[in-house]
C-alpha cells in the first residue's frame, strides 16, 4: 500500500504523462514545501511557469534533488533564521520537510526528542545543524 507521499508522486507522474500526450505545453509550480507539480492547466492561486517540453520525464528528472538526502527542519513561525533557511531551500530547489515546534504535535515531539534548545534544527540525513548557515548546510548537503 502506498503512503501519502508515494500516492502523490504516483498521481503526479500519471498526470504528467497524460498531459504530455494531450499537449506539449505544461504548467509547473512549487508547493510551499518545495515539491514541484505539473499540469496542463495553471494552478489556481499559484504562480505557474509555462513550459514547452516534449520530454516531460526529462524535466521531472531535473526537478529531483541532486542528492538523495533527506532534509528535515524544526522551526517556529516567528524565527527569522528559519525564514532565511526556508527561502534558501526554495530558491535552490532543496526538498525538505518542516515541522513547526509550536503548532504541531509532531514538531513538538521531534524537538523534544532532539533535546532542542533553539530553532531551527536542520537534519540532513543523520547530520544535525543547530541554526542555519549557508556554508555549513551546503557542506552537509553535498558532502
Amino acid at each position: 500500500m502506498l503512503n501519502r507521499r508515494g500516492l502523490i508522486a504516483t498521481s503526479t507522474l500519471i498526470l504528467i504523462l497524460c498531459a504530455g500526450v494531450a499537449s506539449a505545453q505544461l504548467y509547473k509550480w512549487k508547493a510551499d514545501d518545495g515539491r514541484a507539480f505539473y499540469s496542463d492547466k495553471p494552478a489556481p492561486g499559484q504562480k505557474s511557469e509555462v513550459m514547452d517540453y516534449d520530454d516531460v520525464g526529462q524535466q521531472a528528472k531535473l526537478d529531483q534533488p541532486a542528492t538523495g538526502k533527506k532534509v528535515v527542519m524544526y522551526s517556529a513561525t516567528w524565527c527569522g533564521v528559519c525564514k532565511k533557511a526556508k527561502a534558501y531551500f526554495e530558491a535552490n530547489g532543496v526538498s525538505y520537510t518542516d515541522y513547526d515546534i509550536e503548532n504541531t504535535s509532531k514538531g513538538r515531539t521531534g524537538y523534544k526528542r532532539l533535546k532542542g534548545k533553539g530553532v531551527p534544527i536542520i537534519l540532513v540525513d543523520k547530520k544535525r545543524l543547530d541554526g542555519f548557515s549557508r556554508g555549513k548546510f551546503e557542506k552537509a548537503y553535498e558532502g
